[in-house]
């Protein structure tokens, strides 16, 4: 029988791609949660052999199509922890991570995919986890999937797709809860005041996430052999475990979450427990998934099941690689209006079910007299959805439209010019109009710390970009830095081509871009 409860199933595809082959776990999610329909792993080749049995093992799970969540190793990418100073919204944070991305990188910013995630606040500066893929890998992830038909909603790393999955380990995921948009917090990964260290040890690796009050502060994978005794591999994860202690400044660790491929469930936990002095949990985050009977390993599904946690906003880690919408105007009331639906639609799902399995005709005309009663309140929902929607299109065109042309260039030279010692915490900009002549010259106001803010007048004054620098606030001194605010005009971008430097005027005198002569 098909009940009503049937439209709201849909099939997940996780990926996990490693150096050599990539797991496919494809994921069934309904109202009763996540399970497993199949899972098998492939070599990472682009033959047509590869490319047909991938196809037909995830065509007998999807029938219509289904939602594609990857997962990569660490080693592919570049993560940074970095401190930066408090910034107003997350449009702020946004532009400045684009110049500290520049500060930590060794490639250019259009050659990387990259994300940054808030994990933590001291004082007034922001802790802040970094991430950052080339170019060429995600495209060839691109590739490969566009040749079996799938299309992928979210990269993250592999490290912190096992750390969602650990984090619900021994709970049930997915179905009503992901359906209301509710996940809670599990305290599995550490409480306030806790200092707590996950391992996940997969075919030759052991990959360490220390926590402190339940938030993720550093991250290091190291090597390790599996086949050496006990004592030896304990000793190993003992050293390795010292050198990520040694690196955040920390004397202990009050507990450790062990998963992952673990030989001896028993007596390697007893053993780390006795050389760290610390209690040992052993965990399989996929246990409330998978029932046993697939011919992968549970061990080895847990990055692919954790890409869908992480596709469905299920744990702490947020890291998308792939380009989205980080901060939207409307959010909260999105969200509560969803909500609203949600339980409304809830309400009917449950009257539906219940009249198809009992039959009980006066239920059915109870819940119609009570959604007649409440037609005038479903009305305003959608009224307030459709409003909500309206404002959103036209807050992304005002969005381009700010960001176009000139805002790019000023952003451009800012990054090329402004001093590696400099943070900018704050940037407008505002257009200037000539009743006569139309869009003339813009006006520019930046805030920031730097170690020298005097000498960033002649920098800007130097630059082709910017004319009347001067300071508009008093210099303020914080610890070793300066607090500073600057306002410059910026040249119209619609006469760039026309006033760029080499080009001659009417009277055959050569101006730069701000009109001044230039010697012979």
């Amino acid at each position: 029988m098909t009940t009503s409860l049937d439209s709201f199933s849909r099939t997940l595809i996780g990926l996990e791609f490693r150096d050599d082959s990539v797991v496919v776990t494809c994921l069934k999610n309904d109202m009763s949660g996540l399970k497993l329909l199949s899972s098998s792993v492939f070599p990472l080749r682009e033959d047509d052999e590869t490319t047909a049995e991938m196809k037909e093992m995830i065509s007998r799970c999807v029938r219509d199509k289904a939602n594609v969540f990857v997962s990569i190793p660490d080693k592919w990418a570049l993560i940074k922890f970095i401190e930066v100073p408090p910034a107003k919204g997350k449009d702020a944070l946004s532009q400045m991570m684009q110049f500290e991305i520049q500060r930590h990188i060794p490639y250019e910013t259009a050659d990387v995919f990259y994300d940054f995630q808030v994990v933590g606040k001291t004082g007034s500066v922001y802790s802040v986890l970094l991430v950052a893929v080339h170019k060429e890998r995600i495209d060839f992830l691109k590739d490969f999937l566009e040749k079996v038909s799938l299309q992928p909603g979210l990269i993250t790393l592999s490290p912190f797709a096992v750390l969602n999955a650990v984090e619900f380990s021994g709970r049930s995921v997915g179905g009503i809860k992901e359906f209301l948009g509710v996940s809670g917090k599990t305290g599995i990964l550490g409480q306030k005041g806790e200092r707590c260290v996950e391992l996940f040890v997969d075919r030759d690796s052991a990959h360490f996430a220390a926590l402190k009050d339940g938030i993720l502060v550093y991250f290091r994978s190291t090597k390790v052999d599996m086949s050496k005794p006990v004592d030896s591999l304990a000793d190993d994860i003992a050293a390795g475990l010292s050198g990520v202690l040694d690196e955040i400044s920390m004397e202990k660790f009050d507990r450790m979450i062990l998963s992952g491929n673990v030989p001896s469930p028993r007596e390697l936990p007893d053993k780390l427990g006795e050389k760290l002095g610390l209690s040992v949990k052993v965990v399989n985050p996929v246990e409330n998934v998978v029932k046993g009977g697939q011919d992968v390993e549970d061990w080895e599904l847990v990055p692919s099941v954790g890409a869908c946690y992480s596709g469905l906003g299920i744990g702490a880690s947020r890291i998308n690689l792939l380009p989205h919408e980080r901060d939207t105007g409307t959010a909260g009331a999105g969200s509560l209006i969803t909500k609203i639906s949600a339980l409304v639609l809830l309400i009917l799902i449950v009257g539906v079910f219940a009249g198809e399995a009992f039959h009980d005709k006066r239920l059915l005309t109870k819940i119609d007299d009570q959604l007649k009663e409440n037609e005038q309140e479903i009305k305003v929902i959608e009224a307030l959805t459709s409003s909500l929607n309206r404002l959103e299109h036209e807050r992304e065109f005002l969005t381009r439209v700010k960001k176009a042309h000139i805002v790019l260039d000023v952003l451009s030279e800012l990054s090329n010019i402004i001093p590696s010692d400099t943070w900018l915490t704050n940037f407008e900009f505002k257009q200037l109009t000539d009743e006569k002549e139309g869009p003339a010259n813009g006006e520019l106001i930046i805030r920031g710390l730097a170690a020298s803010s005097s000498q960033l007048i002649s920098i800007l004054e130097d630059s082709p970009y910017f004319a009347q620098v001067e300071f508009v606030g008093p210099i303020t001194k914080k610890r070793d830095r300066e607090g500073f605010k600057i306002k410059a005009v910026t040249v119209n971008i619609g006469t760039l081509q026309e006033k760029a430097p080499g080009n001659v005027s009417r009277a055959g005198v050569k101006k730069d871009i701000k009109g001044r002569v230039e010697p012979e």
